[in-house]
């Protein structure tokens, strides 16, 4: 029976129905003034194919690698090592014909006699920091991913909780309308700036907004240069206070719980931006890139005198795998940022406006 009488009505925290008071009635005209917004048909197209909003994601490609031949799959270049590691391998081999070929012309000079079990014991530190690396960046690549389920779960539950406990209320049907629209079309906005700030981009996404936000709302981003998101997470907060000060929530608990959410949304976003914006430390990255340099350049060295020949095809393969596992490592530590190998940000955003606009129109 208290469900059903706070769906037909408002109530306050005590649960008995009262009408807005003329400060709260102001408050709430006045926040619709500066961020009015139509609740009509337009808001689903705008939801969902806003103008210059883009229609596929040119940024961030996960290749679906069960779903190609075993050829392809061997030799592709896009999202593998080969890009990060050609020019490396090539050079690793130059030394390695360079060295075989004086060896077989000229003999064995002593300045090329280099212990082979020496050489070896020198991988040992090398193992150790390609370990660290790729771990780490392993771990961030799921952490990332956890944190997108995080802000996807936020925006559903955000979205589904203003369509069931937003009622009409004394303002009436028109201004719950209007405040719905609200937190939708402000959710929408922020997810389009989250994606423009973990990608750094120049323009910050403002001309992906002009069918979200107001004239007064845009103009008002321009003048912020750094974390736009967290401004319209306060303008959210703004509605989520009108709607709850013009008794519009059927209860107390809707607005405890949107809140949560708003914070959830905040929290992803500020876990997403911790992890591109605190690269792998500089110094273990710098020594292990030296370090392989090293090592690589100086295997032939070591084996030239014993494998001859066979040495260019072995530096090959060796240099090939230690400066791919490095590069996995870089690959993985930002799944953020342009490479084949990020998060399809706008796939995942396309997603959550559909379900935003599906529970908007739900019966």
């Amino acid at each position: 029976r208290d469900v059903t009488r706070d769906l037909q009505g408002t109530v306050s925290s005590q649960g008995t129905q009262r009408p807005m008071s003329g400060k709260e009635t102001s408050k709430l005209q006045s926040f619709l003034q500066n961020h009015e917004v139509s609740a009509g048909e337009d808001l689903d197209a705008r939801l969902l194919s806003g103008t210059s909003r883009p229609k596929a994601q040119d940024k961030g490609k996960i290749y679906k690698y069960h779903e190609i031949n075993v050829f392809k799959f061997v030799f592709s270049w896009e999202g593998t090592v080969f890009r990060g590691t050609w020019l490396e391998t090539i050079l690793a081999v130059l030394v390695a014909v360079v060295l075989t070929l004086v060896v077989h012309f000229r003999g064995e000079p002593d300045w090329l006699k280099l212990n082979l079990d020496g050489h070896k014991i020198t991988i040992i530190p090398i193992g150790f920091l390609l370990v660290i690396r790729t771990n780490l960046a392993y771990g961030r690549y799921w952490e990332g991913r956890s944190l997108i389920g995080t802000l996807m779960f936020n925006t559903r539950e955000i979205a589904s909780k203003a369509r069931t406990f937003v009622v009409d209320g004394e303002g009436g049907a028109a201004t719950a309308a209007s405040l719905r629209a609200n937190v939708l079309r402000l959710v929408a906005a922020f997810l389009i700036l989250v994606r423009h700030h973990l990608w750094r981009t120049k323009s910050g996404g403002l001309e992906e907004l002009e069918d979200l936000l107001t004239e007064r709302e845009r103009h008002f981003l321009t003048t912020t240069t750094a974390n736009r998101p967290m401004v319209v997470i306060t303008w959210l907060r703004d509605v989520i206070v009108s709607i709850n000060e013009a008794d519009h929530f059927c209860n107390t608990y809707g607005l405890r719980s949107v809140d949560r959410n708003i914070s959830g949304l905040l929290n992803s976003w500020m876990g997403m931006a911790k992890i591109t914006t605190t690269p792998f430390p500089f110094p273990y990255a710098h020594m292990l890139r030296v370090f392989i340099y090293v090592w690589v350049v100086t295997l032939p060295w070591a084996m030239v005198n014993s494998m001859g020949w066979v040495t260019p095809m072995v530096t090959a393969f060796v240099a090939f795998s230690l400066f791919g596992i490095n590069t996995v490592g870089e690959e993985l530590e930002d799944p953020f940022g342009e490479d084949h190998n990020d998060f399809d940000l706008v796939a995942f955003e396309n997603v959550l406006l559909e379900d935003m606009q599906h529970i908007r129109t739900a019966v």
